[in-house]
Protein backbone atom coordinates (compact mmCIF):
# COMPACT_ATOMS: atom_id res chain seq x y z
CA UNK A 1 0.00 0.00 0.00
CA UNK A 2 1.54 3.60 -1.14
CA UNK A 3 2.05 5.66 1.34
CA UNK A 4 -0.77 8.77 0.22
CA UNK A 5 -3.55 5.67 1.06
CA UNK A 6 -1.86 5.33 4.50
CA UNK A 7 -2.38 9.13 4.88
CA UNK A 8 -5.68 8.88 3.87
CA UNK A 9 -6.99 5.99 5.81
CA UNK A 10 -5.10 7.66 8.82
CA UNK A 11 -6.54 10.60 8.49
CA UNK A 12 -10.08 9.26 8.32
CA UNK A 13 -9.48 7.11 11.33
CA UNK A 14 -8.66 10.17 13.25
CA UNK A 15 -11.45 12.38 12.20
CA UNK A 16 -13.59 10.14 12.98
CA UNK A 17 -12.37 9.56 16.16
CA UNK A 18 -12.29 13.18 16.88
CA UNK A 19 -16.24 13.60 15.45
CA UNK A 20 -16.80 10.74 18.14
CA UNK A 21 -14.92 12.30 20.92
CA UNK A 22 -16.91 15.62 20.22
CA UNK A 23 -20.21 13.98 19.73
CA UNK A 24 -19.54 12.00 23.48
CA UNK A 25 -18.19 14.42 26.10
CA UNK A 26 -21.29 15.98 27.54
CA UNK A 27 -19.42 18.10 30.26
CA UNK A 28 -16.89 20.38 31.05
CA UNK A 29 -14.62 17.68 32.19
CA UNK A 30 -12.04 15.92 30.67
CA UNK A 31 -12.94 12.38 32.16
CA UNK A 32 -15.84 10.88 34.00
CA UNK A 33 -13.04 10.70 37.07
CA UNK A 34 -12.19 14.20 37.02
CA UNK A 35 -15.44 14.62 38.50
CA UNK A 36 -15.24 12.35 41.31
CA UNK A 37 -13.52 14.28 44.60
CA UNK A 38 -11.64 11.99 46.29
CA UNK A 39 -12.51 12.31 50.93
CA UNK A 40 -11.54 15.36 52.61
CA UNK A 41 -8.06 15.97 53.57
CA UNK A 42 -7.23 15.55 57.03
CA UNK A 43 -3.26 15.69 56.77
CA UNK A 44 -0.60 17.99 55.40
CA UNK A 45 0.52 15.20 53.28
CA UNK A 46 -2.89 14.53 52.13
CA UNK A 47 -3.57 18.04 51.43
CA UNK A 48 -0.64 18.23 49.22
CA UNK A 49 -1.57 15.23 47.17
CA UNK A 50 -4.97 16.51 46.42
CA UNK A 51 -3.24 19.69 45.29
CA UNK A 52 -1.02 17.58 42.91
CA UNK A 53 -4.17 15.72 41.68
CA UNK A 54 -5.90 18.98 40.78
CA UNK A 55 -2.70 20.51 39.40
CA UNK A 56 -1.72 23.18 42.14
CA UNK A 57 0.38 24.14 44.32
CA UNK A 58 -0.03 23.72 48.40
CA UNK A 59 -0.42 27.22 48.85
CA UNK A 60 -3.21 27.96 45.90
CA UNK A 61 -4.90 24.59 47.10
CA UNK A 62 -7.71 25.21 49.80
CA UNK A 63 -10.83 22.80 50.01
CA UNK A 64 -13.81 23.80 50.69
CA UNK A 65 -14.22 24.76 54.57
CA UNK A 66 -18.00 22.68 55.35
CA UNK A 67 -16.15 19.52 53.69
CA UNK A 68 -19.23 17.99 51.49
CA UNK A 69 -16.87 18.64 48.66
CA UNK A 70 -14.76 16.05 49.45
CA UNK A 71 -11.04 17.30 48.52
CA UNK A 72 -12.27 19.71 45.62
CA UNK A 73 -10.48 22.59 45.87
CA UNK A 74 -12.42 25.91 46.54
CA UNK A 75 -10.95 27.95 43.80
CA UNK A 76 -11.18 31.85 43.33
CA UNK A 77 -14.44 33.11 41.89
CA UNK A 78 -13.07 34.58 38.57
CA UNK A 79 -15.64 35.31 35.59
CA UNK A 80 -14.33 34.64 32.13
CA UNK A 81 -14.87 38.46 31.62
CA UNK A 82 -12.18 39.23 33.78
CA UNK A 83 -9.75 37.05 32.80
CA UNK A 84 -7.39 38.23 30.50
CA UNK A 85 -7.54 38.56 26.96
CA UNK A 86 -3.82 38.15 25.42
CA UNK A 87 -3.34 34.92 26.98
CA UNK A 88 -2.88 32.14 24.65
CA UNK A 89 -5.53 29.79 25.73
CA UNK A 90 -6.23 26.66 24.99
CA UNK A 91 -10.01 26.75 25.68
CA UNK A 92 -10.59 30.51 24.40
CA UNK A 93 -14.11 29.97 24.76
CA UNK A 94 -14.15 29.28 28.50
CA UNK A 95 -10.28 31.22 28.87
CA UNK A 96 -9.01 28.18 30.38
CA UNK A 97 -5.78 25.99 29.86
CA UNK A 98 -6.10 22.18 29.28
CA UNK A 99 -5.85 21.21 32.60
CA UNK A 100 -7.03 23.54 34.92
CA UNK A 101 -9.49 22.43 37.43
CA UNK A 102 -13.17 23.70 36.93
CA UNK A 103 -14.39 26.05 39.41
CA UNK A 104 -17.98 24.58 40.88
CA UNK A 105 -19.87 27.16 39.81
CA UNK A 106 -18.35 27.66 36.39
CA UNK A 107 -21.78 27.59 34.58
CA UNK A 108 -22.78 30.63 36.44
CA UNK A 109 -19.06 32.30 35.33
CA UNK A 110 -19.12 31.71 31.66
CA UNK A 111 -19.18 35.32 29.51
CA UNK A 112 -22.96 34.88 28.41
CA UNK A 113 -23.61 35.35 32.28
CA UNK A 114 -22.82 37.01 35.39
CA UNK A 115 -19.49 39.02 35.87
CA UNK A 116 -17.45 39.01 39.20
CA UNK A 117 -16.23 42.64 38.62
CA UNK A 118 -17.05 45.53 40.88
CA UNK A 119 -19.04 48.35 39.23
CA UNK A 120 -17.63 51.60 38.95
CA UNK A 121 -21.00 53.04 40.72
CA UNK A 122 -22.82 51.70 43.73
CA UNK A 123 -26.26 50.24 43.32
CA UNK A 124 -27.37 53.35 45.43
CA UNK A 125 -25.87 56.11 43.00
CA UNK A 126 -27.28 53.49 40.17
CA UNK A 127 -30.48 53.55 41.65
CA UNK A 128 -30.77 57.31 42.58
CA UNK A 129 -29.61 58.44 38.80
CA UNK A 130 -32.67 56.11 37.68
CA UNK A 131 -35.31 57.71 39.26
CA UNK A 132 -33.71 60.96 38.79
CA UNK A 133 -33.29 60.63 34.91
CA UNK A 134 -37.19 59.32 35.03
CA UNK A 135 -38.13 62.18 36.70
CA UNK A 136 -36.31 64.45 34.87
CA UNK A 137 -37.66 63.20 31.61
CA UNK A 138 -40.86 61.51 32.90
CA UNK A 139 -42.60 64.14 33.89
CA UNK A 140 -42.12 67.00 31.31
CA UNK A 141 -43.46 64.05 28.54
CA UNK A 142 -46.39 62.78 30.56
CA UNK A 143 -47.42 67.28 30.60
CA UNK A 144 -46.36 67.19 27.02
CA UNK A 145 -48.05 63.90 26.40
CA UNK A 146 -51.12 64.39 27.97
CA UNK A 147 -54.26 63.66 25.84
CA UNK A 148 -56.19 67.29 25.79
CA UNK A 149 -59.85 66.83 27.63
CA UNK A 150 -61.14 70.30 25.55
CA UNK A 151 -61.99 71.70 22.38
CA UNK A 152 -59.36 74.10 21.30
CA UNK A 153 -61.92 76.94 19.63
CA UNK A 154 -62.07 80.35 19.89
CA UNK A 155 -65.15 82.05 22.02
CA UNK A 156 -68.51 82.14 19.89
CA UNK A 157 -68.84 85.34 17.63
CA UNK A 158 -71.63 87.35 18.31
CA UNK A 159 -73.09 90.15 15.44
CA UNK A 160 -72.43 93.58 17.27
CA UNK A 161 -73.20 97.10 15.75
CA UNK A 162 -69.96 98.28 13.80
CA UNK A 163 -67.94 95.32 13.99
CA UNK A 164 -67.18 93.03 10.71
CA UNK A 165 -66.59 89.69 11.27
CA UNK A 166 -66.00 88.82 7.75
CA UNK A 167 -66.86 90.25 4.29
CA UNK A 168 -66.07 90.21 0.53
CA UNK A 169 -64.85 93.44 0.18
CA UNK A 170 -61.07 93.86 -0.57
CA UNK A 171 -59.79 95.03 2.44
CA UNK A 172 -57.00 97.79 2.30
CA UNK A 173 -56.41 97.87 -1.75
CA UNK A 174 -57.74 99.79 -4.45
CA UNK A 175 -60.73 98.53 -5.87
CA UNK A 176 -59.91 100.28 -9.17
CA UNK A 177 -57.02 98.12 -9.92
CA UNK A 178 -58.22 94.86 -8.93
CA UNK A 179 -61.73 95.34 -11.24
Amino acid sequence: MNSLAKVRLCARLLANQQVRAYASSGGESHWLRDNVPGPFPKTEEEKIAAAKKYGLLREEYEPYAHGCAGDYPDLPTVSVDQRDDYVSWTDTYHKRMFNDPIHANEYFLLNSRMSTEKFRYSGLYMFSFLIGMTLLVGLPMTNWLEPKTYYPRFEKQYPKPGVVHYTFDLVGADTKEHH
